[in-house]
C-alpha cells in the first residue's frame, strides 16, 4: 500500500508540472530509471530533479520511464509490461 501511493504521487507530481499558471514554459523533457533505481526528471530549462527510488503498481519494479514525442509519460516495468500514464506537456 506504501510504495502504490509513492508512486501515486510521484506521478501526480508529473502530471501537474505543466500547471504553473503559465509563470514559465518549462516542460519534462525526459523521465528516467538510473542504475540506483531513482527516479530523476530532466527538465526542458537544463535542470533536473532526483524524485528517489520507485517502485510500481503491486510492487512491480521500474524499468525505465521515458516521454514520447506526444508528451506521454510511458513506464517500462523488468517483466516487460508498458503502461501510459498520460500527458506531461502539450
Amino acid at each position: 500500500m506504501k510504495r502504490t501511493i509513492i508512486i501515486f504521487f510521484l506521478l501526480l507530481c508529473l502530471l501537474l508540472a505543466g500547471c504553473d499558471g503559465g509563470l514559465n514554459n518549462d516542460f519534462i523533457a525526459k523521465a528516467e530509471i538510473n542504475a540506483r533505481n531513482e527516479f530523476i526528471i530532466f527538465w526542458s530549462n537544463g535542470k533536473n530533479e532526483n524524485l528517489g527510488v520507485v517502485i510500481g503498481r503491486h510492487g512491480k519494479e521500474v524499468e525505465n520511464a521515458d516521454v514520447n514525442e506526444d508528451g506521454e509519460l510511458i513506464i517500462t516495468y523488468a517483466d516487460g509490461t508498458n503502461e501510459q500514464t498520460g500527458i506531461t506537456r502539450k
